[in-house]
Parts: C-alpha cells; structure tokens; sequence
C-alpha cells in the first residue's frame, strides 16, 4: 500500500471523540472530587448560629469552607451548554463538532473564598492541583482502550 492510498480521516474521528469523551470524564471527576473536598468537617473556630444553641465549625485559614448549609456545593454543577449565570472555572470546547460543556458554580461569594486576602477557603485551586495529573492518565486510558476495541 502506498503511503498516499491510507485514508486517516477515520482514525482522526475516532481520536477526537475519545479525547472529547475523556475531556467530559475529566470534568466529571473534577465534579466529584470538588463535591469530596466541599463535604469536610471544619478544622477552625466553633461559633454560634443566631440567637439559638447551634453552632458550626467553620473551616481554619487556607483550608477549604467548611459546610455550614450545603449551598455552595450543591451549586457546582457540569453543563453541556453552560449556563449563563455559571461562574465557569473550566469551560472545555470541542471542535469540528462543537463539544462544549462548563463545570462551574453560580454562587457570588464562591470568588470570594478563594481570595487570600479577603475569606481565605481556597477550593477552585486546591482541587484543580489534585485532579490535574488525572488528566493526562484518563485520556490516555481512554485511546487505550478504543484503539483495544478497533483492534479487535
């Protein structure tokens, strides 16, 4: 077979979904581990809430916000289309075939917590530095495993 008689165009299609594929796992385990991370018990002060005996261990400087109401982390979610009011911390856009989907929250303080010199609750960075190298492993499982399956 000369070289000019191999037609790539499949393998490239191929490719691109499996690496789309993988880049909507990756988000979905980046939504995973945030909802890990925003789930830990408080490591700062203990304070009362309101005028009654209840109280809440907030989370200590530099560490993630403690949960106190659940809010914030039920608000990160993963859109195919993103949503408009979504504060996106990653937005992945496919091409040809225009792939999109945004992980992110629409909570308003959620910026706040990661400023150092404002609330100090870093989570956005802190769990980005986690799943980062994961990325790497789950698009190459992801071609593994398809090239597995074309050869079969």
């Amino acid at each position: 077979m000369k070289r000019e008689d191999f037609d790539d165009r499949a393998l490239k299609t191929i490719i691109h979904d499996t690496v789309a594929q993988s880049m909507l796992l990756f988000a979905i385990h980046l939504s995973e581990q945030m909802t890990l991370m925003l789930s830990e018990k408080g490591t700062g002060k203990v304070y009362r809430i309101g005028k009654g005996k209840k109280t809440h261990r907030a989370s200590a400087k530099g560490h993630p916000p403690a949960v106190r109401t659940g809010l914030l982390r039920r608000s990160y979610s993963l859109s195919e289309e993103g949503s408009p009011d979504a504060q996106g911390i990653c937005v992945f856009e496919n091409t040809p075939t225009m792939l999109k989907f945004t992980y992110g929250t629409n909570v308003e303080y959620a910026a706040e917590l990661e400023d150092t010199s404002k609330l100090d609750r870093p989570h956005l960075r802190p769990i980005l530095n986690i799943v980062k190298d994961d990325l790497a492993t789950i698009i190459h499982d992801q071609i593994k495993s398809t090239l597995t399956t074309i050869n079969k």
